[in-house]
């Protein structure tokens, strides 16, 4: 399982990820891997009209799956969503949730950044986007969620 952020606006942006509890994910396989340097770097470069995959895996026996998804666009404004999974699986896709201070459990938020620009994050289930499909390079089947970044 894993997510792919896909870059939908005019100008690169960068992903990270925050407030990751250990315990809702496999030690070695966190959605702070997007950050890079094991976790601890400020994230992943995403160019305009490209995508990163990051992978991860979560603890079944986890209260919540969640983390906080940071953006911070190339004129240094950023923005922040809390990113929530209403069911975790390893095997099969999942949908992307955020929680914002309009909603919880939306499935497209409008955030504002430092700067005042207006982005949206919309998650998708990706067995509507079967090009989206990815395989291990073990050969087994794994199923990545969509997270689009888009001008709002």
């Amino acid at each position: 399982m894993g997510a792919i952020y896909i870059s939908c606006i005019d100008q690169p942006v960068t992903v990270s990820a925050a407030d990751v509890d250990p315990f809702d994910w496999s030690a070695d396989a966190m959605p702070s891997a997007i950050n890079g340097n094991g976790g601890k770097g400020s994230g992943t470069q995403v160019r305009p009209g490209a995508f990163v995959v990051s992978a991860f895996h979560c603890n079944f026996q986890a209260n919540s799956w969640g983390w906080q998804m940071g953006l911070a666009l190339a004129d240094g404004s950023t923005a922040s969503v809390r990113v929530q999974l209403r069911a975790c699986s390893n095997t099969k896709a999942v949908r992307a949730r955020f929680n914002t201070p309009e909603g919880q459990g939306l499935t497209s938020a409008v955030l504002t950044t430092t700067s005042g620009k207006r982005v949206r994050v919309v998650g998708m289930n990706n067995t509507s986007l079967p090009e989206l499909e990815l395989t291990r390079p073990e050969g087994a089947f794994a199923r990545y969620m969509p997270i689009f970044i888009k001008a709002a």
